[in-house]
């Protein structure tokens, strides 16, 4: 669930996101023991998003709206008028919903919200970026990575993500993938439940060194840096990246509990 979200003044203000449209559930996958993967049918056209945002999802049977970013891409939309939502299980009515009684070929409704974004408007707008992800915070920043791979950038992106255990890590293999086929994109995974036997994950939390060194990777000059995770994680980095020179206007953060 969204609590907070800060957005730079300078960068793409948009508020013309006011499109409702129904979807339907076409596809219902299991991501972790805990998360739920949705691909929806979007019905209307003139529905559009930029890489980052959530949507507010209408159930029919629940009077309370949930609130879920978007893990796929416009390019996704563009081409199949769909969008992926990772729901992870809990008793709020619309997660408790999605996870013990959607089905395939339910309707339901959504509008798209949210200043939590990166979108520029041509190549010569685009940033090096520094993604910070805590558990479930990795869905509007794996919608940003992809976008930036989809748009065939060739600016550095360098994700540090961390969840409480492998399992947990979501779409690690995707991001396995990218890593792969991209020398411009970097990964670094942290797990802080467990201790992992994968040499490429470590067993800690991000530390301010782990920042530090991400930073030094990237061009200061030209780095938008967007974290999203719990709140006492997400005011640590935020805090962090100030610290180490990353100006504060270009700092996005989201909360989520």
């Amino acid at each position: 669930m969204l609590v907070s979200s800060r957005r730079w003044g300078v960068f793409y203000v948009q508020r013309a996101f006011q499109v409702v449209s129904n979807v339907l559930v076409r596809e219902i996958r299991e991501l972790s023991p805990a998360v739920k993967g949705f691909t929806l049918h979007v019905c209307n056209p003139n529905l559009t998003f930029r890489p980052g945002q959530w949507v507010d999802l209408h159930i029919p049977e629940e009077n309370i709206v949930g609130g879920y970013s978007i893990t796929s891409t416009p390019l996704c939309l563009q081409t199949a008028s769909t969008i992926d939502l990772a729901i992870q299980y809990s008793t709020h009515p619309p997660a408790h919903w999605m996870h013990t009684k959607c089905k395939v070929a339910d309707k339901l409704s959504i509008q798209v919200g949210g200043d939590f974004y990166y979108y520029p408007s041509s190549p010569g707008e685009e940033r090096e970026l520094l993604l910070v992800a805590g558990g479930m915070g990795i869905n509007p920043l794996f919608s940003i990575l992809q976008h930036q791979v989809h748009a065939h950038s060739s600016r550095k992106v360098k994700l540090l993500f961390v969840a409480r255990t492998a399992s947990s890590l979501l779409f690690k293999d995707q991001l396995e993938r990218l890593c792969a086929n991209s020398d411009a994109i970097e990964v670094q995974y942290f797990v802080t439940r467990e201790v992992s036997l994968n040499p490429k994950i470590n067993s800690c939390r991000i530390t301010r060194e782990d920042l530090t060194q991400a930073v030094a990777t990237l061009d200061l000059l030209n780095l938008f840096c967007f974290v999203c995770g719990p709140p006492p994680m997400t005011d640590n980095v935020v805090q962090c990246l100030r610290d180490v020179g990353v100006p504060q206007n270009c700092i996005q953060y989201e909360k989520w509990w």
